[in-house]
């Protein structure tokens, strides 16, 4: 009865309908089973379940309780033949008390490739999981042991490249992987110039790879994958600074540049640890080098704030001049930003990361009061819509995004490429591991292109709002307004264990509706 397909239920149905009409007495069993068909938001099968309990089964406790359950799910035309069976009165509530999670904790801790062996065996994985840490990992692990190979472990080297090249070939791509394996063959093609006896078999993989690539570059909307990582197309405005990153990675590849990346995640799922990030900053001090500008605003998105008492002790020793007061600024949400700002994308982000509510009248002179305060806040305007013509999509909601264009400006933010980003394609939830602590725009598109109707039609809208849910699920971090209205929206209520879990777990509610 509570299958998606809607032939299955209909099946169901005539066959329930069926039993009624020879078996008379004790169907107590059958008509609560029935309750089930409400799952759908189909009217036609709403009609034809109310039709059958109307018909066959008296009004009982039992009864009523069966269809208490799905109550919320019963389509407003279909309520008044049910009317005898539906008790409107008010659910009684619990008062939960919020279970609270570390973010930062030794079971959350990542461990990455700690050798080039290791780090071979790594990469599948990395291609098999793409938008996640794996991700990160990889691009770590390749900055600090793709020099490391040897006459024995480049033989390693084989089955990552074949599987970088099969992936990247798909016409379906996810875009981090299409990052990674054009990163992967291309510190391949290096590597074979370095081994190329035992990486003969690379040189014939590549060259298929490229056979195959030549035959659909016929296509009017092909993009060529086996390039320069700095001249392949990533998918998207709001991937060109992943792809800004890869392109960093590589380059040191090349060059033998050990300095790790600021914006490497250190515990599950895309959180940094302040000290970890504090450690960074102080290499990048050591050795007298300024961090890419893309890096570091991605490091402090990720950065996690829980308690940051003895993290501000920690730089004030460790830390001077722009990267200490800019994170004694960061770390403390009752400072205000004070010192030279010598580069005021890190400090608009931070500013956004930390407080996004707040207007900082430093931050007046970089030029960025261009961009919509909604972006920057993360909370936006919304509204019902009764739509009685629809039984179907009885409500519709109206979430208000303003439009930006990408400026030409020096220092861009991060979160530019995102906001102006105007495709809408399924990766979407993998933002959500780059800017954990400011949801809010991420959340906004997804509610206004999957969540506009009470109802979620299409396969595509329910796995993509089913995969915000679950990286949300992931965060273990209480939700801001736009997090909630996301969680609210009538459409997401599938039944879900998950989401009730959830919830209670995380403190998303206060409440267990029984």
């Amino acid at each position: 009865m509570s299958s998606e397909v809607k032939t299955v239920v209909a099946a169901s149905l005539a066959v329930t309908e069926k039993i009624f009409q020879k078996k008379k007495k004790d169907t107590e069993n059958l008509g609560m089973a029935l309750s089930a068909a409400f799952v759908s938001k189909d009217e036609s099968i709403q009609n034809k379940a109310a039709k059958i309990i109307q018909k066959y089964i008296p009004v009982s406790e039992e009864m009523k309780e069966a269809l208490s359950d799905y109550s919320d799910n019963i389509l407003t035309n279909i309520r008044p033949m049910l009317s005898s069976y539906i008790e409107d009165k008010q659910s009684e509530l619990d008062i939960v008390k919020p279970e609270k999670l570390e973010l930062i904790s030794e079971e959350s801790l990542l461990h990455g490739p700690e050798s080039f062996e290791d780090l071979m065996f790594f990469l599948p994985q990395a291609i098999e999981n793409p938008g996640t840490y794996y991700y990160d990992l990889a691009l770590a692990g390749l900055v600090r042991f793709a020099d490391k190979a040897d006459d024995e472990s480049v033989k390693l080297f084989e089955p990552v490249f074949q599987k970088a090249c099969k992936t990247i070939m798909k016409w379906e791509a996810h875009q981090f992987n299409m990052l990674l394996c054009n990163l992967i063959i291309n510190y391949g093609l290096s590597l074979l110039e370095k081994f190329p006896v035992q990486l003969k078999n690379v040189e014939k993989i590549y060259k298929k790879t490229r056979e195959d690539e030549a035959t659909k570059e016929s296509y009017f909307n092909y993009h060529k994958k086996l390039e320069a990582t700095e001249d392949i197309y990533a998918g998207g405005l709001a991937m060109e600074p992943f792809k800004h990153i890869a392109v960093l990675v590589f380059n040191k590849i090349i060059s033998g540049d050990k300095i790790p990346l600021l914006s490497t995640v250190t515990h599950e799922p895309c959180w940094i640890n302040p000290e970890v990030l504090i450690e960074r900053f102080e290499i990048y001090q050591n050795e007298n080098r300024i961090p890419d500008d893309l890096d570091v605003q991605l490091a402090l998105q990720r950065c996690s704030l829980e308690r940051t008492s003895d993290i501000l002790k920690l730089a004030e020793k460790k830390l001077k001049g722009e990267y200490k007061d800019l994170l004694l600024f960061f770390f403390d949400k009752n400072a205000a930003p004070k010192g030279i700002f010598e580069h005021p994308s890190w400090w608009m982000t931070a500013g956004i990361t930390r407080s996004p509510e707040r207007v900082f009248e430093e931050f007046k002179s970089f030029g960025y009061n261009t961009i919509p305060k909604e972006f920057l806040t993360g909370i936006y305007d919304w509204k019902t819509i009764d739509s009685k013509k629809n039984s179907y999509y009885p409500v519709e909601l109206n979430i208000f995004i303003p439009v930006y264009h990408f400026e030409k400006r020096k220092d861009h933010l991060f979160l530019e490429y995102f906001i102006a980003e105007q495709k809408h394609f399924s990766e979407i939830p993998c933002f959500i591991w780059s800017f954990p602590n400011t949801l809010g725009n991420i959340l906004a598109k997804i509610v206004k292109n999957c969540l506009f109707y009470s109802g979620i039609a299409e396969v595509y809208e329910r796995n993509l709002v089913l995969n915000t849910a679950q990286a949300l699920h992931q965060m273990k971090k209480p939700l801001d307004a736009m997090g909630y209205l996301f969680l609210g929206e009538p459409s997401f209520l599938m039944g879900t264990k998950l989401f009730v879990e959830q919830q209670l777990k995380y403190g998303w509610s206060m409440f267990l509706i029984k």
